[in-house]
């Protein structure tokens, strides 16, 4: 059967993706077409089989969306009307629309109707196709409100090419007030605005800048009412690139214009700081990286610039710590790293010394229980050996309970005394006991009690506690031998060895007399310059160290800020010379 030539020619194309929605359902994005159909320059009334298709170009191009086929459409004096739903297609680029026809149950061919028809849109339509630009002047509302009662995202922005650095949504203001405004009224948990990243994106969820090195203002400034915090970071927060930006905490208390407390890389690899401030601005306390290169230091002020406690973790390099304590007329240092004993430790003259110092007093002694028999020679009942950290003085007492075996007729006697030789004793420790031969048969017991100040040197000494029978027959027991060791002298100090006499007798008829008022006198004035000279020597020697001491510090404070460049230093307080020794 031979057909004539078809046409169609488009009375109207009415899109329904106009940006209306109903309160209650959402319009759906399809067309409603209305042609009308001539078969041979005749208007027919029959049914026919349509399919309709979208391309992006006049001719060839790439089909859009599905292909919609209608069978046995109805045609009436040549005219039909269909609804064409060609999904998301439409997005302000051009649309063609081909249209192929067909007799009703022919099962033949489609004939494509040319030319292509030119989808054009409504003219309020037009004012939002992409790119959108518009500039009102409004009071009182948005340019652009959209809400949603629905579960669905209110507005998705997104942007799939990589080629260029927009953004997927770019918000601008030329006021003082914020481009973007978002206010939450959802629960607890829920933001104003929240920003993420899906869980395969190595993206970051934000990003904020202030492009304008001019521009002191903050480039995320958070601010609450509420009794909550204004900034909230669950996990990890890091300030700073790890890289070439600086990482700075500034924390601001309600008054005045200066922080009360900031942490802050010091650059130049030289690690970070963290202070605290008075509310003048002035640094109450600061623990910093050491300048040294390895370790830290931690210092806090007693007033304004003034250094009251600081611990220096590597002092001066040496990988060795300082703690120093500045009072306004009296400090103290403690060196552990410094040679052992005074130079350890500085304290002011007054202080009672620690353990640490080396040099306090300290005891040694000895017992025994046993039984010795005099044999006619000098025997040791006893010894000691203390070792003295510094030269200074050791007491040494011996007791015990002397036996005399007495016979009458007899004169039995024995010789007591403490020495730092086993076979000698000293000038004034030849101390006797002696039992009268005209007294009767017995057994005469008597404690016996002796003891000598030896002045002696730094290291292991040795002490003996002696017993000589001289005459008749005598025994010793319950011993006893002890040791104390003194390291300062308060007084003028007659060491054992160097009695007045010299001697080494006990010549009943060789006598000494006692001490008369004047004799009194000059000891007291013999006591009293022995302690001026002694104070005279431990300032003087005080004052040396503490000329070195300065000298350090200033040493360490060049150092200091050679490399910080901060200011005032950490350790520009000075140390008071009056008032001060070391721990001894």
């Amino acid at each position: 059967m031979n057909r004539r030539p078809l046409a169609i020619v488009a009375l109207a194309a009415l899109t329904s993706v106009t940006g209306l929605a109903s309160a209650q359902t959402n319009l759906s994005q399809g067309i409603t077409y209305q042609g009308r159909l001539t078969d041979g320059g005749a208007s027919p009334t029959a049914q026919y089989d349509l399919q309709f298709r979208v391309f992006d170009a006049l001719v060839a191009g790439a089909q859009q969306g599905p292909t919609l086929f209608f069978n046995n459409q109805q045609v009436v004096n040549g005219l039909f009307t269909v609804n064409l739903d060609f999904g998301d297609i439409f997005d302000g680029d051009e649309r063609f629309l081909q249209i192929e026809v067909r007799p009703f149950n022919s099962g033949g061919a489609f004939t494509i109707l040319n030319p292509r028809q030119r989808l054009s849109a409504a003219p309020y339509a037009l004012g939002l196709r992409l790119p959108y630009t518009t500039d009102r002047n409004l009071a009182g509302s948005g340019l652009f409100d959209i809400s949603n009662a629905g579960t669905a995202r209110v507005g998705l922005f997104s942007k799939t090419s990589t080629a260029s650095f927009n953004s997927a949504l770019r918000v601008e203001s030329a006021d003082n007030f914020p481009a973007l405004y978002a206010i939450g009224q959802g629960t607890t948990s829920a933001g104003a605005l929240r920003a993420e990243t899906n869980s395969s994106s190595t993206a970051r969820a934000g990003q904020f800048f202030n492009l304008n090195s001019s521009n002191a203002n903050a480039a995320l400034y958070a601010n609450t009412l509420g009794t909550g915090p204004a900034m909230h970071a669950d996990g990890r927060l890091q300030v700073g690139t790890g890289g070439t930006t600086l990482g700075s905490v500034q924390v601001f208390g309600n008054v005045g214009t200066t922080p009360i407390a900031d942490i802050t890389d010091l650059g130049s690899g030289q690690g970070g700081r963290i202070r605290v401030y008075e509310d003048n601005g002035a640094v109450a306390g600061q623990f910093e990286t050491d300048a040294n290169g390895t370790g830290s230091f931690f210092r806090i002020n007693r007033g304004t610039n003034q250094t009251g406690f600081s611990i220096d973790g590597n002092s001066l390099g040496t990988n060795e710590p300082s703690v120093t304590i500045n009072g306004s007329t009296r400090s103290m240092q403690f060196q552990p790293g410094a040679a052992s004993g005074n130079a350890s430790v500085v304290l002011p003259t007054d202080a009672i010394s620690a353990t640490e110092i080396l040099d306090e007093p300290g005891v040694a002694s000895n017992t025994s229980n046993g039984l010795v028999t005099g044999d006619g020679t000098i025997q040791t009942l006893l010894s000691r050996t203390i070792t003295a950290p510094a030269a200074g003085f050791v007491l040494v007492i011996g007791s015990c309970q002397a036996n005399m075996l007495h016979t009458n007729g007899t004169t039995d006697s024995a010789t007591f005394g403490v020495s730092d030789s086993a076979t000698a004793f000293p000038a004034n420790q030849d101390v006797g006991l002696l039992v009268s031969s005209t007294l009767p048969t017995g057994n005469f017991i008597t404690p016996v009690s002796v003891h000598g100040l030896f002045s002696v040197n730094a290291g292991a000494n040795t002490f003996f506690f002696l017993y000589e029978e001289t005459g008749g027959a005598s025994s010793v027991n319950d011993m006893q031998l002890s040791c104390v060791y003194f390291p300062t002298a308060y007084g003028t100090v007659t060491g054992t060895f160097f009695a007045p006499d010299g001697a080494n007798d006990k010549d009943p008829n060789k006598h000494r007399p006692a001490y008369s008022a004047a004799d009194i006198l000059a000891e007291r004035e013999q006591g009293r310059a022995f302690n001026q000279q002694r104070l005279a020597a431990e300032f003087a020697r005080m004052e040396a160290e503490m000329v070195s001491l300065r000298k350090q510090l200033d040493a360490a404070t060049a150092g200091q800020n050679e490399k910080r460049d901060v200011k005032p230093t950490k350790k520009a307080d000075p140390i008071p010379v009056e008032g001060q020794t070391q721990g001894n």
